[in-house]
């Protein structure tokens, strides 16, 4: 007999129509949106290793990413997987103040060669033609990490400019590293 009634009851929920709300009356409350710590979001973002952050994910939470990111770039005590991860996040979040802090990041003497790399590399993929007097100067640049990263962020500008560029690279630089980065990028944009 239980089992019975109980499934009436549950056949009668099934069929239930919600009540039409009376002409004029407010629209039922919903929940809040729940509060987003953008520190801990980014954190979370550029923390793990199976997930690749997009700028979508940047765009989602809006104005305030930028200095977040920036606070784990800078961060010294995060591991440096989780710092070259916000470097490259200063190409996807959407305030102008990210390129000058790559440009800064670009040329700063103190930062370890990684930082300026992945700094260099990140500009050229969010400045375009903007970034590419600063990569020119980063061609010459003594340190063959640093210049391939020039050579990857003019591939990554996808500019007439860049193919030139590229082409005197693959002729002229010493370092195979570079020059290898310098065909690839060539084969990337349509040209050898």
């Amino acid at each position: 007999m239980r089992s019975a009634v109980l499934v009436v009851l549950v056949a009668l929920s099934a069929g239930a129509q919600p009540r039409p709300r009376p002409k004029g009356a407010p629209p039922a409350p919903t929940a809040p949106a729940p509060v987003v710590n953008v520190d801990e979001a980014v954190r979370s973002l550029l923390s793990g290793y199976e997930y690749v952050p997009s700028k979508a994910d940047f765009e989602r939470l809006g104005p305030t990413a930028y200095p977040a990111v920036l606070a784990v770039v800078n961060d010294a005590k995060a591991l440096t997987s989780t710092r070259l991860r916000a470097v490259a996040a200063l190409s996807m979040v959407a305030d102008p103040r990210a390129e000058a802090a790559l440009e800064a990041l670009v040329f700063d003497a103190r930062a370890a060669v990684p930082m300026r790399a992945h700094a260099t590399q990140a500009l050229g993929a969010r400045a375009g033609g903007r970034a590419v007097p600063v990569l020119e100067r980063v061609l010459e640049d003594a340190n063959p990490e640093l210049r391939e990263a020039a050579v990857r962020g003019l591939t990554a500008s996808r500019l007439p400019p860049a193919r030139g560029l590229l082409t005197t690279q693959q002729a002229k630089d010493p370092s195979p590293l570079v020059r290898d980065a310098a065909r690839e990028g060539l084969e990337r944009l349509g040209g050898k």
